[in-house]
């Protein structure tokens, strides 16, 4: 048998910086992208999307044991590029939560509701690192996300389609 999906279970301890998450966070399954593994136990995760979240892009934390299911990291990011996409566009910078920054893509998370004071993580999807977001980076404010590129090309509905006020 060849599944069309690799889609798998996984304990946080078990996920890999990078890996394409499906996690439930109440009452549905959203989408988000593992980070890193904590010093204290557990794993920081970008949620991307979520029914259970009021904003998008927000990080959050796992605990060690708890199970999600994972796609893996070999997943597939279309960025569309559009009037907001230049060099050093703040304004529109700052509420993006995807930019172009070098030659690398970059995920902005806010913090959870809430948290009053938490900073903001910057994510490289090159580097599989935090990293500081620069005065420079090009927002793209339209992107999707599939399972793989064939998926994609297969023309399979995008797990996330994101569009963000410019």
């Amino acid at each position: 048998m060849i599944r069309s999906s690799q889609l798998a279970h996984k304990r946080v301890a078990e996920l890999q910086p990078g890996e394409l998450l499906r996690i439930s966070f109440g009452t549905t399954a959203g989408i988000a992208v593992f980070m890193k593994h904590l010093n204290s136990g557990g794993g920081l995760v970008g949620v991307i999307k979520s029914a259970d979240f009021n904003r998008p892009m927000t990080w959050y934390a796992l605990d060690d044991g708890e199970r999600v299911m994972s796609y893996g990291p070999d997943w597939f990011l279309e960025e569309v590029h559009g009037d907001a996409t230049a060099a050093g566009r703040r304004h529109v910078a700052d509420s993006a939560r995807l930019h172009v920054q070098g030659h690398e893509l970059v995920m902005t998370f806010i913090p959870p509701e809430h948290q009053v004071g938490q900073p903001v993580i910057s994510f490289g999807l090159s580097t599989l690192d935090k990293t500081e977001l620069s005065r420079h980076a090009a927002p793209v404010v339209k992107w999707q996300i599939w399972e793989s590129e064939g998926h994609r090309d297969r023309g399979g509905a995008p797990l996330v389609d994101m569009t963000q006020p410019a």
